[in-house]
């Protein structure tokens, strides 16, 4: 990501998971692929397949997709649908909390579907916390801060 005028900071790796109920038939699959939910209900943020990490390895290659999509807009609703057996969800794992309950955790792809989490900011940026909040954040995942730890508040 590098262009001009901008200053890009690697922040940590995680990977995209599906989340199903566990009683969902796609539990039976030890990966997904288009081909094992094209007939199923697809729970996201949109009711259209938009371009991302999921689009790219799941949707675009094979210009199929789920059969239904049903919207929901906070990752607590997503689960919460996914909970009551209405469809399954692409998350990131980081996103995902500790107790899961009826939710099972699936892969993507047999070598995962990894993605890069950064920050980024206008080079010349003059704003002390926004310089500030950049550079923590920088020096805290350099440092191994584990970010679902920190993120997730109950």
């Amino acid at each position: 990501m590098d262009r001009p005028g901008i200053k890009h900071y690697r922040l940590f790796s995680d990977e995209l998971v599906a989340v199903v109920h566990r009683s969902h038939s796609l539990t039976a699959f030890a990966t997904l692929s288009t081909s094992t939910f094209e007939d199923t209900t697809y729970v996201s943020y949109s009711r259209v397949v938009e371009e991302g990490l999921d689009d790219e390895l799941l949707f675009r290659p094979t210009r199929r997709g789920p059969a239904h999509f049903v919207l929901a807009e906070t990752v607590e609703a997503i689960l919460d649908l996914v909970s009551a057996g209405v469809g399954f969800s692409i998350l990131s794992r980081w996103a995902l909390p500790h107790n899961l309950n009826t939710i099972v955790v699936l892969p993507l792809i047999e070598s995962g579907a990894r993605v890069m989490w950064s920050i980024v900011r206008r080079e010349h940026e003059k704003s002390a916390p926004t310089l500030s909040l950049c550079e923590d954040l920088r020096e805290s995942f350099a440092s191994g801060l584990d970010f679902a730890k920190v993120l997730i508040v109950t």
